[in-house]
């Protein structure tokens, strides 16, 4: 996400009169970022959409976590991420029906920890750089919203492809530390 403010910040230095550049630029990055993303997470786990299932994914993820090198605190917001995420899924994409599927790609490399997840469900319109006011959520007593504000702050880089054939696909991307002892 600073990435693309950065690029979206230095865009409109160049050029205040090319808004449609500075969005295909973007895209074009975002792009980029995904399709080395997935190509990046290779293994899978395949489960029904049962809340009670969530937490298979989770230790899928986290035992590619601990490869990857994860402390045990990462490891914690990883798994809070995963679970919120896929609870979404279960909630608002299949509306609680456990007869659909999730499907979670992982993978890594010296840099960045990938997740994939993916579901055939209804999708949202994702708005990355939308801000989210905890304390105002509370005075309206607003329920919608925490669990994405949740994923934001956990992770480096996220994007939300929705496509009607190959389904909706969240790309989680959570840097690993090069500077780490193993």
């Amino acid at each position: 996400i600073s990435e693309n403010a950065s690029l979206a910040t230095a865009i409109s230095h160049e050029s205040e009169q090319a808004p449609e550049r500075i969005e295909r630029e973007l895209k074009d990055r975002d792009e980029e970022n995904c399709s080395h993303a997935l190509a990046l997470a290779q293994d899978h786990i395949r489960v029904k959409s049962k809340v009670e299932n969530l937490y298979q994914i989770c230790d899928f993820v986290l035992e590619n976590a601990e490869k990857a090198g994860f402390d045990i605190r990462e490891r914690g917001k990883i798994k809070v991420t995963v679970y919120e995420a896929c609870l979404n899924v279960v909630e608002h994409a299949y509306f609680s029906n456990p007869d659909h599927w999730i499907q979670v790609w992982v993978g890594y490399d010296q840099e960045k920890f990938v997740i994939v997840i993916q579901d055939w469900g209804e999708s949202f319109k994702f708005d990355p750089s939308r801000p989210y006011d905890v304390e105002q959520a509370v005075k309206d007593r607003r329920t919608g919203g925490f669990g994405l504000h949740i994923i934001r702050r956990s992770v480096e880089m996220i994007n939300y492809i929705s496509d009607p054939r190959h389904g909706n696909r969240l790309i989680l991307v959570k840097a690993i530390n090069v500077n780490k002892s193993l």
